[in-house]
């Protein structure tokens, strides 16, 4: 089978030449079916991805460019006017956003569950569990498949499958209450943060909807509700401005816009926003700003986040 392989597609060295020139190249056109997909090679700009990705870890060695800036990173450095959010490499994106410490915590918490498994290997779960989680980990690498709920939680019970099979040495009696309590709190706290970071998402939601149907009152008080619940974040204060600005009132719409800002000075879409509820050289400023953040915004871009009369949330 080799033999005619190798007659068919060339020698070994050859047959890596030609995938990597095919990750490389840009993707076919295979129309709306994805599974057209399935045999092409390309990497679809995942390149270009990781050299951003690689070009912020080399201006932020040590401590990263910062947790979710890979996206902000993005549009200032792309060579290309595509729209994407994550470096499609979660190994990469986390030594780019935060450095070293980041990525060896991250391995870290990968490499348990697999140390785990191979002391336990004689079961067939664990061995089951750790196949398809080594799966996990290897297609990290090439794709943003971890933001997904369905499989980020599917990997989750994975690790569970395999740290919970029992092992092979019974429990020291009086240390078993400690092993039980110490995840069962952390599973707690972690359920009550998520609670709130729902409750935040869906206020936001609702001022999004209230501000497509110009209800601009109910769209402000939806967006000071999901800024109390997450007041780490500049997106309801962006909301808070679109419904300001919708509603008229410019002065407190930039007011706003400038809190927004000074939370997140790289988002290059605050900016350019801000240059919109403003006049003279502050709308300069915020434009050139926005420019700087975005050399390669497009038309399109800029009309989705074009703030004019009825504002576009």
């Amino acid at each position: 089978m080799l033999i005619v392989a190798f007659g068919r597609y060339g020698s070994p060295v050859k047959i890596a030449r030609d995938s990597w020139h095919s990750f490389e190249a840009s993707p076919s056109a295979t129309g709306t079916n994805l599974n057209n997909r399935l045999l092409h090679l390309s990497g679809s700009g995942r390149i270009d991805h990781w050299r951003v990705a690689l070009t912020d870890r080399s201006a932020h060695p040590w401590l990263g460019s910062g947790a979710g800036t890979y996206g902000e990173v993005w549009f200032r450095d792309r060579p290309s006017t595509v729209i994407v959010h994550d470096a499609h490499n979660l190994y990469l994106e986390m030594l780019a956003e935060l450095g070293p410490v980041g990525l060896g915590l991250l391995a870290a918490v990968l490499a348990t569950p697999l140390a785990v498994a191979v002391r336990r290997r004689r079961s067939p779960l664990t061995s089951f569990a750790a196949g398809a989680f080594v799966a996990f980990v290897v297609h990290a690498a090439v794709d943003w498949d971890w933001e997904l709920p369905v499989i980020g939680v599917a990997a989750l019970f994975l690790i569970v499958g395999v740290l919970g099979e029992p092992g092979d040495r019974p429990a020291r009696a009086g240390g078993g209450g400690v092993v039980r309590v110490a995840p069962v709190a952390a599973a707690v706290a972690l359920g009550g943060f998520s609670l709130f970071g729902l409750l935040g998402n869906l206020a936001l939601a609702a001022s999004g909807h209230a501000a497509d149907a110009e209800k601009w009152g109910s769209a402000a008080s939806e967006a000071r509700d999901a800024g109390d619940l997450a007041p780490w974040s500049a997106e309801p204060l962006r909301k808070l401005a679109v419904a300001e600005a919708g509603a008229g009132d410019r002065r407190a719409a930039r007011s706003t816009f400038l809190q927004a800002v000074r939370m997140e000075p790289h988002d290059w879409s605050l900016w350019f926003q801000l240059a919109r509820v403003s006049t003279g050289g502050a709308r300069r400023r915020a434009d050139a700003e926005a420019s700087r953040l975005n050399p390669r915004r497009t038309a399109e871009e800029a009309s989705f986040q074009d703030v004019a009369g009825i504002v576009v949330p």
